[in-house]
């Protein structure tokens, strides 16, 4: 029974740590269930209860534990931090060897020290700590359990000024450097938990919560760093892109109209003469070469990048290719074009429309003009 009893402890214990404080009670409940005369069950229990803030609770899983040994130091600790003014009774026996104060307790060793004085709890637990006049057992198990109290209740300065009293009084006590270490790791103090955390698996390498500490410690301050990373992108890129933001709905609703220069579209107009050298008589006659002077003038915005295109690609008796010129015309400026075209001997006399497009890549026409070409066959 003893070693189920146990393990409902052990388990306890590590949801204790863990501030699994529904599960810790679960199992402490157990513990006490098993074994009426389990001290150390009624003791943790009351600590689990206290970290859920039921004090009432809390007080009176103390009271059972006292039933059991109205001297038990840590059980006397824990009422003098939840009911400030507890006295401690006064016990004198014959002297004997200090205990190991890091040796794992059974629940069923009581700690002997030599004429343990009692100490009164101040009534500011928090200000005024627990002095202690010799660095006796009992001693060093009652500001051990105040800075565990402490830590449950978040209440990290006096923990850490608890855990290192301890620590003064026994400088290789592994439990409260291991406790030391979770409070800086509580108060993201990375390099002091690190640091505690060392020093306890040098004391014990064995250790294995100080082991699993050491790898959350990482974990958290990775986390940490990415949290700080985080806000600082945002704390610089948020006024930036409410910038941007403000600029552009500016810009829409026309706050900068008369303060930027305007952009004018290109204004162009197409002007087409058919030059012929031969006779000059304004038609395309058989056999004859003429070329299609096209001027393009603009009056608006500069245009860049125009091409010229002829529609139709080709008209029956008739030779002619769509420039592959690229042009850029300037506000107020022009450029010509020639467009060598050719008839055939056999060609008919009659009109055909042609239709001269200029266009920016594969855009829509920007402007059109349409010219009639008065064709004229052999007599």
């Amino acid at each position: 029974m003893n070693e189920i009893r146990d393990g409902h402890y052990s388990l306890g214990i590590a949801y204790l740590n863990a501030e699994g404080y529904t599960e810790a009670i679960t199992h402490f409940k157990q513990s006490v269930e098993l074994d009426a005369a389990f001290i150390d069950g009624y003791h943790a229990l009351a600590l689990a209860y206290f970290g859920e803030h039921r004090l009432q609770d809390a007080k009176d899983a103390a009271l059972e534990a006292l039933k059991i040994d109205a001297t038990h130091p840590p059980t006397l600790s824990l009422l003098q931090a939840m009911v400030p003014g507890t006295s401690t009774p006064q016990v004198s026996v014959a002297p004997t060897e200090p205990p190991d104060v890091n040796a794992p307790q059974t629940g069923q060793e009581k700690t002997v020290t030599s004429a343990v004085v009692p100490v009164p709890m101040p009534q500011n637990k928090a200000a005024a700590p627990l002095k202690v006049d010799a660095a006796t057992a009992a001693d060093i198990d009652k500001e051990l359990e105040r800075g565990i109290v402490f830590l449950a209740n978040k209440q990290y300065l006096q923990a850490e000024a608890a855990f290192k009293k301890v620590i003064k009084a026994s400088p290789n006590h592994a439990v409260a450097h291991y406790n030391l270490a979770r409070t800086y790791m509580e108060t993201l103090a990375f390099n002091d938990a690190r640091s505690q955390a060392e020093k306890v698996l040098r004391i014990r390498p064995e250790y294995e919560p100080a082991q699993d500490l050491k790898k959350a410690i990482t974990f958290i301050e990775s986390q940490e760093k990415q949290k700080r990373l985080r806000k600082q992108l945002i704390r610089y890129l948020l006024p930036f892109a409410l910038l941007i933001v403000s600029v552009f709905w500016a810009y829409k609703s026309g706050v900068f109209a008369g303060i930027l220069p305007q952009t004018r579209p290109p204004a162009l107009q197409i002007d087409t003469t058919l030059e012929d050298p031969a006779n000059n008589n304004g038609y395309i006659d058989a056999g004859e070469n003429v070329r299609l002077k096209v001027t393009i003038s603009n009056q608006g915005g500069t245009a860049k990048g125009l091409k010229v295109r002829l529609l139709p690609k080709s008209i029956g008796g008739l030779n002619y290719q769509n420039p592959d010129r690229t042009l850029n015309i300037p506000e107020k400026g022009f450029q010509t074009l020639r467009i060598p075209i050719s008839a055939n001997k056999k060609v008919l006399t009659r009109k055909v429309p042609l239709e001269i497009q200029v266009f920016k890549q594969a855009a829509k026409p920007l402007v059109t003009a349409a010219v009639h070409l008065s064709i004229k066959a052999q007599r």
